[in-house]
């Protein structure tokens, strides 16, 4: 029976693994290895293609063939039969792997091999993506902590003001003060004037009206000044209400100021590291069996079928002594 030629495509991962200005390439490229060697790279792979049929086709002899002597047609058979059938070389140089497919049809060994660098391209993928997500996360999550923080003293502070129907007090009670002089100057002049009248002409009909108006300017000063302070309501007791709120505000807004520079830094960070597969040399449908070496197994033959016909005439030879 003539066996079908193994073929070869090799390719290496004809890629090697980068990770954008870091050094991790020799250790990605190992976990590259590991997962092509997996029974999971082998699950993804049979789901893509016949991987069982591709190795137990019947145009393969019986020697080759997978499950043909003993018929253990169990995944963990067809493990075993892959991992023979794939080989993975790194360049101890470059540091570059290899990955070689053999199998019974150039095709078969074509389309295992690309699959396979797909796969581990999605691995490599998803390793990056959740390596991503990690590093990022945390980062976004202070950011959304912060911005809800500073939202929430806004809205408290917006609350103050509408409440209290006040801006700024400090402004406020600034302004409140300059009419409180300004009333303050008016009641001097008011009562210079009075006793003005009241010494020199006590009957003039002006000081009715002076004490009038005196009176009504003293009135507007307690108001404003209750308005400042002494009353429960007044400036002076909401001021450190609205200085407690107003400085969380401000603390707030420097947290996510400095939250948003950390999540930026971990976003250049994650481009840094991030990774991909670099693919070297694409794979190539193999042109050339390489096995079986024909004339090699036939001298290995030769010479096998000469050491035991010698060692067999000598055992003959022997006996016959002994018989004669």
């Amino acid at each position: 029976m003539q066996a079908p030629r193994p073929k070869q495509s090799s390719t290496g991962i004809g890629a090697i693994l980068q990770s954008a200005g870091a050094g991790h390439g020799q250790e990605d490229s190992n976990d590259v290895e590991s997962f092509i060697l997996s029974r999971d790279a082998l699950q993804q792979l049979s789901k893509q293609m016949p991987v069982q049929h591709a190795y137990a086709d019947h145009h393969i002899d019986l020697f080759s063939r997978f499950a043909a002597l003993d018929g253990d047609t169990s995944f963990e058979a067809l493990y075993r039969y892959y991992l023979k059938r794939i080989e993975i070389d790194l360049d101890p140089v470059s540091g570059i792997p290899s990955l070689k497919v053999s199998a019974y049809s150039a095709e078969d060994a074509y389309q295992i091999n690309e699959k396979l660098l797909r796969l581990a391209e999605e691995m490599v993928n998803k390793m990056s993506a959740r390596a991503r997500t990690e590093t990022i996360g945390f980062a976004q999550a202070a950011v959304d902590e912060a911005q809800d923080k500073v939202k929430k003293t806004g809205a408290a502070l917006s609350a103050f003001r509408q409440k209290k129907s006040l801006f700024d007090p400090e402004h406020q009670s600034t302004a409140q003060l300059a009419i409180i002089t300004k009333i303050e100057e008016s009641i001097i002049t008011t009562k210079s004037q009075l006793e003005q009248f009241t010494t020199f002409a006590p009957s003039n009909p002006q000081v009715p009206s002076l004490k009038k108006q005196l009176a009504s300017l003293q009135a507007e000063m307690k108001l404003q000044m209750d308005k400042v302070a002494g009353l429960s309501a007044s400036l002076t007791t909401e001021s450190p209400e609205y200085e407690r709120l107003t400085l969380e505000k401000e603390f707030a807004a420097k947290q996510l100021q400095g939250a948003v520079a950390s999540l930026e830094e971990a976003r250049i960070e994650a481009a840094r590291k991030q990774l991909y597969l670099e693919r070297i040399v694409e794979p190539i449908t193999p042109d050339m069996a390489m096995e079986p070496r024909r004339s090699r197994n036939i001298i290995a033959t030769l010479l096998l079928g000469l050491v035991a016909w010698g060692v067999l005439s000598m055992l003959l030879a022997s006996v016959r002594e002994h018989q004669d």
